[in-house]
């Protein structure tokens, strides 16, 4: 599990309370709304970038990300990213019979499996590529057994979000962000809105 927490760092929520003194509960109020906007405007840029670098769908990333909401007490909204690993068959596969079975979850990178193969699972019925695990690899009698035939994986929901390369990304969209939403809310305190 990994979390992104967006909140107002407490040094800037005291400089600008102290700044709008009698406005606290307005600036509190707009605090909260503003990292509640910054993390659903996350979840959606999270849901965006792994599409973007990975053979799934922004829906499939937003389904397994949940917002713990900002509140009055709680000064903070953080994202939980939840999954197991998806089966490699959910990402990309190229599969004939005169070639190696081909497959990837990073888009543009399809790596040659050997001793691979596609078909229907006989315990739920869904359809899995299925490979003869390496330390069998050189045995044709121990690698029919069915215990040594694995069903390969890809990466989890996590794994595509928790690289330091999208971390970095999701920090930049955070200040960015927060800096914007404090500045609006900031504008429409100012104005009396």
């Amino acid at each position: 599990m990994i979390r992104i927490s967006s909140r107002v760092d407490s040094t800037e929520l005291s400089r600008i309370q102290n700044f709008f003194r009698g406005l606290e509960a307005e600036t509190q109020k707009m605090s909260v709304e503003a990292t509640n906007r910054v993390a659903e405007n996350l979840k959606n840029f999270a849901s965006e970038y792994a599409s973007q670098e990975y053979y799934i769908t922004k829906n499939e990333v937003a389904s397994n990300i949940n917002v713990l909401w900002a509140s009055r007490n709680k000064a903070h909204a953080t994202l939980l990213m939840r999954g197991r690993k998806f089966s490699l068959q959910r990402f990309a596969f190229t599969s004939s019979r005169t070639q190696t079975l081909q497959a990837g979850a990073i888009r543009g990178n399809l790596t040659p499996i050997k001793r691979a193969w596609t078909m229907t699972s006989s315990r739920n019925g869904e359809f899995h590529i299925f490979a003869v695990k390496k330390q069998f690899m050189d045995d044709p009698i121990e690698s029919r057994k069915k215990k040594n035939i694995t069903v390969l994986r890809g990466v989890s929901i996590p794994q595509m979000l928790g690289t330091d390369r999208a971390l970095e990304k999701f920090d930049i969209k955070i200040r960015s962000e927060l800096e914007r939403e404090l500045g609006t809310g900031l504008d429409r305190i100012l104005r009396g809105g």
